[in-house]
């Protein structure tokens, strides 16, 4: 069990020390936000906002990243409720960068990283995620 904690506590934590990076990835390679299909394996397991998939990629082995644009902030903020509501519970959060707000989430068997941003005006959500070890 305390093994199992470390590990889901360390997910988190490299999601929060990550996420900074990863803020700019994708909303800066695709700056029109065209839409993208999901990948044929893209799992279901974490919802993502309603709004514009623009960026969908495998990360690893297990792992999946996802950029959405959505309405507005309220669509942004809707995000971590849907999460809540599908099972998942903030782990930590850092809302310390105007740029970005970072959350960690997880249900116990995958680890969920969300950052809101608002870039040129568009409200942009995007999501790093993985199973947890186990």
């Amino acid at each position: 069990m305390l093994n199992r904690k470390l590990t889901v506590s360390i997910a988190i934590l490299g999601g929060l020390l990550l996420a900074p990076a990863l803020t700019g990835c994708t909303q800066d390679s695709d700056p029109n936000y065209t839409a993208v299909d999901l990948p044929s394996a893209f799992p279901t397991t974490v919802p993502l906002a309603d709004g514009t998939v623009f960026a969908a990629d495998k990360m690893g082995d297990t792992g999946w990243s996802a950029s959405v644009l959505v309405d507005d902030a309220a669509a942004q903020d809707a995000v971590l409720q849907q999460l809540k509501d599908e099972g998942f519970t903030e782990q930590g959060s850092n809302e310390s960068d105007a740029k970005a707000r970072i959350f960690s989430l997880t249900d116990g068997t995958t680890a969920v990283t969300v950052v809101l941003k608002q870039v040129d005006g568009k409200f942009v959500v995007d999501y790093t995620f993985a199973p947890i070890p186990r």
